[in-house]
């Protein structure tokens, strides 16, 4: 799952590339994606919503996670440092605070499906 959070921020930094029907999807409708899910706890998100298969884990690889937990943190870093009005390569011209904010929402429902939460 550490991959896959590392995953989803690249994707959300360009470096993932999505199917074109994706990319009109999340344009016609990522503003009230992105106000409903972060209206809710990511501890009462969904379990078992949909990922893009770019960014979707497969079980039977073999990953080196001190890695992926050090690829993930410079992630983290990276999305942390955005300002102002970023270019989302799904959403178009988003705020970096709520691209800053969909990363922690997920990262967090993750950790949360691990019991890694209080």
């Amino acid at each position: 799952m550490v991959k896959h959070c590392r995953e989803f921020i690249d994707l959300y930094q360009g470096r993932v590339q999505t199917h074109f029907v994706v990319r009109v999807l999340a344009r016609a409708i990522g503003g009230i994606f992105l106000k409903r899910v972060l209206a809710k706890s990511p501890v009462d998100t969904p379990k078992n919503l949909g990922t893009i298969p770019a960014i979707r884990a497969k079980r039977d690889q073999s990953l080196d996670f001190e890695k992926e937990k050090q690829q993930l943190l410079a992630a983290f870093c990276e999305i942390e440092s955005l300002a102002g009005i970023v270019d989302h390569p799904l959403y178009g011209a988003t705020r970096a605070i709520d691209m800053q904010s969909l990363v922690r929402h997920h990262t967090a429902h993750h950790a949360n499906q691990f019991g890694l939460l209080p």
